[in-house]
């Protein structure tokens, strides 16, 4: 989902987005990953003051959920296997800005 506010603060366009991706289980060799889902959203805050700079608030894994995304059999013959894991939840700032704007 994306939304463009409908006002401009400092004379800057805010768009909020927001993201959500579901798996269904699979199987691996011989395990089962299990299904998963995963939100993730992010605020934009552009052109501010007409300036070219940009600022944004993102997160990504919103519920924090724990979940393996990726199987490996390193031993087949002996039952090792191994996953990956999604990264727990993580959120931070952007700042960038446009030259030539």
């Amino acid at each position: 989902m994306r939304w463009v506010l409908p006002f401009q603060p400092a004379q800057g366009e805010l768009v909020f987005n927001a993201d959500y991706y579901w798996q269904d289980s699979y199987y691996v060799a011989n395990g089962e990953l299990p299904s998963y889902d995963v939100a993730n959203l992010r605020l934009d805050w552009n052109g501010i003051g007409n300036t070219g700079v940009d600022l944004a608030f993102f997160m990504r894994n919103v519920l924090d959920d724990e979940y393996p995304y990726a199987a490996n059999a390193t031993q087949d013959s002996l039952g090792i296997y191994t996953f990956a894991y999604a990264e727990p939840r993580m959120y931070g700032l952007e700042i960038r800005y446009q030259f030539g704007h």
